[in-house]
């Protein structure tokens, strides 16, 4: 029953994501719910949501949390709830971190000898949700009401061109996951 309802709660804050997204500038391409694996690699990866736009490729990884949330400066995190005490929650770099190696890997083999820029990010959906001590975590945390400005604010020295955009969005859009389906990584 916890799991459902954590289930569905991520569920909320990835349609809230999804929902942001929808109105970037349309030079920007975005696939939801994809899973993708590597030559070589025994699991793959389930992406919330991938972006494709000028600056590259950008993974983000949605948190529906609700509360405090504090990152301590050995980077762990800690939420506290309606009053309650600090409780450790999981962090979510190493996810972060596993998305990048697999797009990484998966763009390499996909396009190889282009130069695809990839970033990960954290979006913290829900307005209510404090935090404290970004600066402790190496992945850049923002908030649902900044998504947009982050993405279309990002610095680009070499955009990549419109046809490789659509091409990688394409591949992307053809492992996205139905709504029904759930990957348990």
């Amino acid at each position: 029953r916890h799991k459902y309802r954590r289930r569905e709660s991520g569920r909320e804050g990835e349609d809230a994501v999804a929902h942001e997204l929808a109105f970037l500038p349309r030079v920007f391409r975005v696939a939801h719910r994809v899973y993708l694996r590597v030559k070589g690699r025994e699991i793959g990866q389930e992406f919330d949501h991938l972006v494709v736009g000028p600056a590259g490729v950008i993974h983000l990884e949605t948190k529906n949390d609700l509360g405090k949330i504090v990152i301590t400066p050995d980077g762990d995190w800690l939420i506290r709830r309606e009053g309650k005490r600090y409780l450790g929650m999981k962090n979510p770099l190493a996810q972060i971190r596993r998305h990048g190696v697999i797009l990484r890997e998966f763009l390499d083999q996909q396009f190889p000898g282009k130069t695809i820029p990839v970033y990960g990010l954290i979006v913290l959906s829900r307005a209510e949700t404090m935090l404290q001590g970004s600066q402790n975590c190496s992945v850049p945390i923002i908030k649902l009401e900044r998504l947009h400005d982050f993405l279309t604010g990002m610095e680009v020295e070499q955009p990549l061109p419109r046809d490789l955009i659509e091409n990688i969005h394409r591949i992307f859009s053809e492992r996205s996951m139905p709504e029904e389906e759930d990957m348990e990584i």
